[in-house]
């Protein structure tokens, strides 16, 4: 039997929203705590920031699992102008495998040290695959040929795409993703974005604030995030 919901002449109603299917919504204006047994979601530190005056500060914000980042605000108190700002942004490790080992992963350089991981056969590859070192980084244009891996969007665990292209890369180097950068403080913030971003819980969001005015002020921020668990 059919659960969706119908109007009285039978038509199905249908409602708007950016949540894959199963995931709910949880605000929070916390981070994640993920050493808490019972509720780690948005019981960690506040998502706050204070500066006396000019200067540059910022919190990070871990998750305990991955979330779709829809929308979010910041709330201000004290002193701040418009050539103040903040940054919001995910900040992902860089993949290290250990050599040898199952020889299942290949690392292609690309110069200076810095290079991709693709999957490969066991006794194929250069190195030894572990899924927790394993960081997935979304697939960029500029690198086309690292996009060859899939990603469990509940976990993080990658999977990977012989000869297929994938949504993620994995790369021996660390990137820093914004989702919004050098915005104005002069005013409160709200964002009312259209679409949800994924996020890994083994990335780490960061609120960064610039101050470039006199005297001390505070922001504080809310996520709007889908979770599949909201414990």
């Amino acid at each position: 039997m059919s659960n969706r919901q119908l109007t009285k002449d039978g038509r199905p109603i249908v409602a708007p929203t950016q949540a894959p299917d199963g995931w709910r919504t949880f605000l929070t204006g916390a981070a994640d705590n993920p050493a808490d047994l019972l509720s780690k979601n948005g019981s960690g530190a506040p998502i706050r920031v204070t500066l006396a005056g000019p200067g540059d500060d910022g919190i990070d914000i871990p998750l305990a699992a991955p979330v779709f980042l829809h929308n979010g605000s910041l709330q201000r108190s004290g002193l701040w102008a418009v050539d103040d700002s903040f940054s919001l942004s995910a900040r992902i490790p860089a993949t290290n495998f250990d050599p040898d080992g199952k020889k299942d992963v290949l690392f292609v350089p690309i110069g200076g040290g810095a290079g991709f991981w693709l999957p490969a056969e066991p006794g194929q590859g250069t190195h030894d695959f572990d899924q927790a070192k394993a960081i997935p980084v979304m697939a960029s244009p500029s690198l086309p040929q690292a996009a060859s891996w899939g990603v469990d969007e509940e976990t993080s665990d990658v999977l990977p795409n012989f000869g297929v292209a994938g949504p993620v890369m994995l790369i021996n180097f660390p990137v820093e993703s914004f989702f919004a950068r050098n915005i104005p403080l002069g005013a409160d913030f709200y964002s009312d974005a259209d679409q949800s971003e994924w996020i890994s819980q083994k990335w780490v969001m960061r609120l960064q604030v610039h101050k470039v005015s006199a005297g001390s002020g505070t922001v504080a921020g809310m996520l709007f995030t889908y979770r599949r668990s909201t414990t």
